[in-house]
């Protein structure tokens, strides 16, 4: 399997681009939420095919419900948290642990131990497709970043340790983003120690034309 593949349009520190953006409050009062980039509709419509985003979790709370949405959410700060619905409850205590639910589950949020940020992936899922999974590195192995290639477009989020390139990106480093919203040069990320842990980020829009989607990054 080839890990050389067309990744990288920009590259920025989280935490500084999260200032950049506006919070969205919850309706149930319980948090707020940073969007990263929506895909597919006009932008600024609500009507996205996909949409990233993170979100603050500040007090428990019930979900919003979602018809027709897929969804994932991942820790990426705070201790912990429990999500607790149809299927039973689910503990998340460690960076990058990823949970996959539907919209239309009734999904509670409790905050055993202080405020959450998640990483929050949404897609409809009669209009594109989606994927956020963890990887842990050993110092000198590749990322397999197959799944961003073609017209997916994708982000891959350094939690621990870091990333080097041995294409013209710099090197990441823990809390940064590198993002491919449009076909670019491939490159190759390497692990530059051991336990690096990421997460990685895809979306494409069903039907897409070859070369490309539309994407609205968030400013």
């Amino acid at each position: 399997m080839d890990a050389e593949v067309s990744v990288a349009a920009e590259q920025f520190v989280l935490e500084d681009h999260l200032r950049t953006l506006t919070a969205e409050p919850w309706r149930n009062g319980g948090g707020v939420t940073r969007t990263l980039a929506t895909g597919g509709g006009a932008q600024g419509s609500g009507d996205w095919h996909w949409r990233l985003s993170v979100a603050e979790i500040e007090r428990d709370g019930a979900y919003s419900r979602f018809d027709g949405v897929d969804r994932w959410q991942a820790l990426i700060g705070g201790e912990a948290l429990l999500l607790r619905g149809a299927r039973g409850t689910r503990r998340l205590a460690s960076a990058g642990e990823v949970f996959a639910f539907t919209g239309e589950e009734d999904v509670h949020a409790h905050l055993p131990a202080g405020p959450a940020r998640m990483w929050n992936l949404m897609v409809r899922r009669s209009a594109a497709a989606g994927e956020l999974v963890r990887r842990e590195l050993a110092a000198g192995e590749v990322l397999d970043l197959t799944v961003l290639a073609g017209d997916a477009h994708g982000w891959v989020l350094v939690l621990a340790g870091g990333l080097g390139s041995t294409g013209a990106g710099a090197p990441l480093g823990t809390g940064e983003v590198l993002a491919r919203t449009a076909p670019a040069p491939a490159v190759e990320l390497q692990a530059t120690r051991d336990g690096t842990c990421v997460l990685v980020t895809r979306c494409a829009s069903a039907g897409a034309p070859s070369g490309g989607q539309s994407a609205q990054r968030a400013v």
